[in-house]
């Protein structure tokens, strides 16, 4: 229910030093090729407002069993795990979440826009802030697992604006500037922390993208999975980029 930033109700809470043990990413593979290979037809799978997605929705487009992840995390750290929606809409998937294991997640939402739904939520913890502001609310909380369906998806549009992807020198300042915001995410999730998301683009892109990361230096671990083929993804979430910390 609290919400913080523009409507701040009061500052998030420090739940206590973490263990901090990394976890490897397990991914949520549906039984794509499988049934390809098998010559089943695929039922085109129902679409979703992106505010309202539910949690299944958002484990199948990203392929990624986020309930799976945080179980086996909370048992890796022994507190609570800190999960963070990034444009969670009106919240629908990280309060599925925090309903399923209520004892074992601290959870958040962030959104640029307000929905009075909020204030009736008693799950979550939201956040309405501009984009730039969020890594702030985290100074002194470890994330474990970052989300972003279509949030970060839009962030990447608006950046992208009026840009021809096309042209080289286009592509890598805005690749560039994409990346600055990642790692500042990125900076606030514990060793063995997560960030998943949808990206647009070309595979070529997100490789192009994925590869700029270095785990020496930039202490993150870049992964992409390439999933256009997969029929029920939502228009244009062809690629999903995930990042642990090491």
């Amino acid at each position: 229910m609290p919400v913080f930033g523009k409507g701040r109700v009061r500052r998030p809470k420090f739940y206590g030093k973490p263990e901090l043990e990394g976890v490897k990413i397990e991914l949520y593979r549906e039984s794509v090729k499988a049934g390809a290979a098998s010559g089943r037809r695929y039922r085109r799978s129902r679409g979703y407002k992106y505010e309202i997605t539910p949690l299944s929705g958002v484990e199948r487009f990203l392929h990624f069993n986020v309930t799976h992840w945080v179980l086996k995390r909370y048992k890796k750290v022994k507190r609570p795990v800190n999960v963070l929606d990034w444009g969670c809409g009106q919240g629908t998937a990280i309060t599925e979440l925090v309903k399923r294991l209520p004892s074992k997640v601290n959870a958040y939402g962030y959104s640029k826009d307000f929905y009075p739904s909020w204030t009736e939520n008693p799950h979550v913890k939201f956040i309405q802030e501009t984009h730039d502001q969020v890594p702030r609310f985290f100074k002194k909380i470890p994330l474990d697992l970052i989300l972003s369906l279509a949030g970060l998806h839009h962030l990447q549009a608006s950046m992208s604006r009026g840009v021809s992807l096309a042209v080289i020198e286009n592509r890598r300042r805005w690749l560039k500037e994409y990346k600055k915001y990642i790692l500042r995410l990125a900076e606030r999730l514990a060793p063995g922390g997560v960030l998943v998301t949808s990206f647009i683009g070309l595979p070529s892109h997100v490789d192009e993208f994925a590869s700029s990361f270095n785990p020496k230096k930039d202490r993150v671990r870049a992964r992409v999975l390439h999933c256009s083929y997969y029929p029920g993804a939502p228009a244009g979430v062809d690629n999903i980029f995930m990042l642990e910390k090491i």
